[in-house]
């Protein structure tokens, strides 16, 4: 559920994660890329909505998002959104 939120943030931000990343130089190495990644998602990061973001969007990708494992009741949330 969280790779799909990001794929909503992203298209809908219109703004890739990686290439912020390769901006700042983490990706040169592709394991540490990993590694970082990893860890700042399960320390919490996520990305800020921009102000243009759509607020239809929004609740789903933070759904998405949530800590707390949807499994596969998010496909359900998935139907209800849809």
């Amino acid at each position: 559920m969280f790779a799909f939120g990001m794929m909503l943030y992203e298209l809908f931000a219109k703004r890739l994660i990686t290439f912020d990343m390769i901006k700042k130089g983490i990706w040169q190495d592709s394991a540490k890329f990993i590694h970082i990644a990893a860890h700042q998602v399960a320390d919490g990061f996520r990305p800020e909505f921009p102000a243009y973001f759509p607020a239809e969007i929004r609740p789903l990708v933070e759904a998405c998002w949530s800590e707390v494992c949807l499994g596969l009741e998010g496909v359900g949330l998935l139907k209800c959104v849809v």
